[in-house]
């Protein structure tokens, strides 16, 4: 299925705990045998599969499983990746709670100055190295996904508009 939708080249990488699942393997498909809630197993696979561009969860339905993946997974991609969780079920669910509490990372503003002589960076600052990595976090029902900027981004600017600029920083 996922090599008529993403065409004839892709390589595909399954990962699953049951030995069986090793018969999928043909040419451009490679299936690796392990616990995804082991970040020894996954550093065995990382060093076995260039970067992703595309990493689809859909294994074991635990949040343990699902974080260790995604801390194993996110820094081995490529930018302008996708990764993407499924199966977040249950309330309250951890892994999705695990994942809202990352996008509080994108909001940091501990390095924003103001320039109050220059109209066109009127506030600035600094990336933090997961602002510079990620550029979204999208939850929906029972999926998330993270999307990864396409080059490092490392600073925000708000170029002031208009005559009154109100901004306390807090």
């Amino acid at each position: 299925m996922w090599r008529d939708y993403f065409g004839p080249r892709t390589n595909l990488y399954g990962v699953d705990i049951q030995d069986a699942c090793k018969a999928c393997e043909k040419e451009g498909t490679r299936v690796f045998i392990g616990d995804q809630a082991d970040p020894m197993f996954w550093e065995g696979v990382k060093e076995q599969v260039p970067k992703f561009d595309i990493v689809i969860d859909d294994g074991g339905h635990t949040p343990e499983q699902q974080r260790v993946s995604l801390d194993q997974l996110l820094p081995h991609m490529r930018p302008g990746g996708v990764y993407c969780c499924e199966d977040i079920h249950g309330f309250p669910n951890e892994f999705a709670s695990y994942v809202h509490k990352l996008s509080h990372r994108l909001n940091d503003s501990k390095t924003i100055k103001e320039n109050k002589d220059d109209n066109n960076r009127s506030l600035a600052g600094a990336s933090n190295p997961f602002q510079a990595r990620v550029n979204s976090i999208h939850l929906y029902p029972f999926m998330a996904f993270i999307e990864l900027n396409d080059d490092r981004v490392t600073e925000f600017v708000a170029p002031k508009r208009g005559s009154i600029w109100d901004y306390e920083q807090r």
